[in-house]
């Protein structure tokens, strides 16, 4: 699985990058009949309603972590100047958590809605 990965490079200027998830076999949920998963990050994760139009300003990321869109777009600006649109469904990686860090806007005439899970330490990438 394919996501962006918004990072600070060693100037503490933000960019976008794709990033991936491997899955291995798992027997996660029943005995005999794997699945395929990710590692597992211990997180906080709790769901963020953000209003139409907002614009956050630059900012740094909260914490090294996910967010899935649920509804709405969202656009993000990194420190590089380039723009991403983001729409229902779309997941997204912040690990800016130094440097100028990114914008945020709702371009949506709908609040977005987004499902956040920031890792508890910097250790699980």
């Amino acid at each position: 699985m394919i996501y962006v990965e918004i990072y600070a490079d060693a100037h503490g200027v933000s960019h976008f990058r794709d990033a991936g998830v491997s899955f291995a076999s798992s027997e996660l949920a029943t005995k005999g009949n794997p699945v395929s998963t990710s590692s597992f990050q211990q997180s906080m994760a709790g769901f963020v309603s953000v209003p139409a139009g907002w614009n956050s300003g630059w900012h740094n990321s909260p914490g090294d972590g996910y967010a899935i869109l649920l509804q709405g777009t969202v656009e993000i600006e990194v420190g590089s100047g380039e723009v991403r649109r983001f729409t229902t469904g779309d997941i997204w990686r912040s690990t800016d958590v130094m440097g100028r860090g990114h914008i945020s806007r709702v371009v949506s005439e709908e609040d977005a809605v987004v499902y956040m899970a920031t890792f508890n330490n910097s250790e699980n990438n």
